[in-house]
């Protein structure tokens, strides 16, 4: 038989051949977990097996659907400035708030402003906040703040998880997929996994879930098939994940200027081997999974992410309380800026990277401009409110369906990362304030019924723009710049090569 590598990393195409009831009725599932949507997963050929396709006709500025993440991790050096649900970043209510507390401390947002502000509000300050968001025209959030330990079970803590979850929904969503399993409070390793993870790549941490969720569905299939031989559990187990594109990691990195493809194949199964021997340790009690706890095949969940991650960006509410505060408390308003700006982290490139919180695939910009107007860049950096660009919480996704959308380098859709700047045609206005690092689909083009649905897996913004004054022969020279870069990019999505306009080399 074959090994557990290549069963997993089979052509997706020919999977969907062979299996496609199965993978139809499944997709046909997740689908309808998203509510009434106008989509379906289907097989659409041209060796790019499934794909998404329209049931209905969709206008331009279209809501196609939203999604949220099967599996989400919060960036690391986002944890100071953003306190948020470990499954759905969506923002805390306070520690320690349980079903039925109506005090004012409980909200999303005065817990947002007490995280930054690192204390207590006091009642004049929790006035003044209330007051903020009154103003705003938006009502306040009543959340919780759990931890993972089911009630009952707080005797097995031996330290505390940082993991906390927005509602007993996302808790139990977590436990199902195997948090247990992982939890630094209850499993050695882990902590050095994390640490290890943080200083080396931490899509690693996604990694971890995915094992978990495996773990998991590997220990239900002995309760619930236990004729089943130990392999068959597992490729149960595994056969969700292996819908996936994916490659070994390996294969889609691209090397940099000062390194070849031979070095940074070396360089990816060292970090590899290092962060498969914790994963060892880890699941040392869960036998099943040895096959797959080797540096090739955590190269191919890897690929995965490395193909089908999409970031996240999810607004934090004291965006609109310090817009307002001037009204009620210019004081606080001070103290919350000068927090953020000392909770930053201390390097260059981290005002570049939060102030254009872009899509996946478009190059949406959101930007929070607070209404000024900068004639260049020195006079923005002196402004207070510049910091406020870094008031979100950002992370990593992995989404069943949005991983279904093929590339296009002219696609007739695209994937936001922040519904709260949309107001696409059918968009209500209370979906535009989605909170929880869902993804949104919207049309950018009529869409007809039974019409692939696609997106453009580059940032389309990034064409190099020149004045018309701009010499002909520089203008030829970025033109084959911007053509290699897409080469590059596309073969990190298993795209060889692609003839259309916008890749082809320009005509001599």
């Amino acid at each position: 038989m074959d090994s557990i590598c290549d069963w997993f990393a089979a052509d997706s195409a020919r999977q969907y051949l062979a299996e496609d009831k199965l993978i139809e009725n499944y997709y046909s599932n997740e689908v309808a977990e998203l509510g009434v949507v106008p989509i379906v997963v289907s097989y659409v050929g041209n060796g790019k097996g499934k794909g998404l396709v329209a049931t209905q006709d969709i206008a331009a500025g279209g809501r196609i659907f939203n999604e949220r993440a099967a599996f989400a991790m919060q960036n690391m050096d986002n944890h100071p400035l953003a306190r948020v649900c470990g499954v759905c970043l969506a923002f805390l209510g306070n520690k320690n708030n349980t079903m039925g507390n109506k005090d004012n401390n409980s909200s999303v947002e005065i817990a947002a402003v007490a995280h930054l502000l690192r204390r207590s509000l006091t009642p004049r300050e929790i006035a003044a906040v209330n007051d903020a968001f009154a103003a705003a025209g938006l009502a306040k959030h009543e959340a919780l703040d759990l931890s993972c330990f089911v009630e009952g079970n707080d005797t097995e803590m031996t330290k505390t998880c940082s993991t906390r979850y927005c509602s007993i929904e996302c808790r139990n969503y977590d436990l199902r997929n195997g948090h247990a399993r992982i939890c630094p409070a209850r499993v050695e390793h882990v902590d050095t996994f994390i640490e290890h993870a943080t200083s080396t790549n931490e899509s690693f941490l996604l990694a971890l879930k995915v094992y978990a969720a495996v773990a998991e569905r590997v220990a239900s299939l002995g309760l619930s098939s236990p004729d089943l031989s130990a392999q068959e559990q597992l490729k149960r187990a595994l056969w969700p994940f292996r819908l996936f594109a994916k490659d070994y990691w390996w294969n889609i990195c691209q090397p940099d200027l000062d390194s070849s493809a031979e070095e940074l194949t070396l360089a990816l199964k060292s970090i590899l081997k290092e962060s498969s021997q914790y994963l060892k340790y880890i699941f040392a009690n869960v036998p099943q999974l040895t096959p797959i706890l080797t540096v090739e095949f955590y190269s191919l969940i890897m690929g995965i992410f490395e193909q089908n991650n999409v970031s996240l960006v999810n607004p934090s509410p004291v965006l609109s309380i310090i817009e307002n505060l001037s009204l009620t408390d210019k004081i606080l308003q001070s103290k919350i800026l000068e927090s953020v700006s000392q909770l930053m982290p201390e390097n260059d490139c981290y005002s570049e990277h939060h102030h254009d919180h872009g899509s996946h695939n478009g190059g949406h910009s959101h930007s929070h401009s607070h209404g000024h107007d900068y004639e260049d860049d020195d006079d923005r950096s002196e402004d207070p409110f510049e910091v406020l660009d870094a008031l979100v919480a950002e992370g990593n996704g992995l989404h069943t369906i949005h991983a279904t959308i093929n590339h296009s380098c002219t696609p007739n859709a695209m994937v936001f990362k922040d519904a709260s700047t949309l107001v696409p045609n059918n968009v209500s206005k209370s979906e535009t304030k989605i909170r929880n690092g869902s993804t949104i689909v919207i049309a950018i083009k009529d869409i007809k019924a039974g019409e692939e649905i696609t997106v453009s897996y580059l940032d389309e913004g990034a064409v190099n723009e020149y004045d018309e004054d701009e010499d002909v022969e520089e203008e030829k020279e970025i033109d084959e710049d911007h053509i290699a870069w897409r080469a590059m990019s596309l073969k990190e999505y298993g795209i060889r090569k692609c003839e259309c306009p916008k890749c082809a080399p320009p005509q001599a």
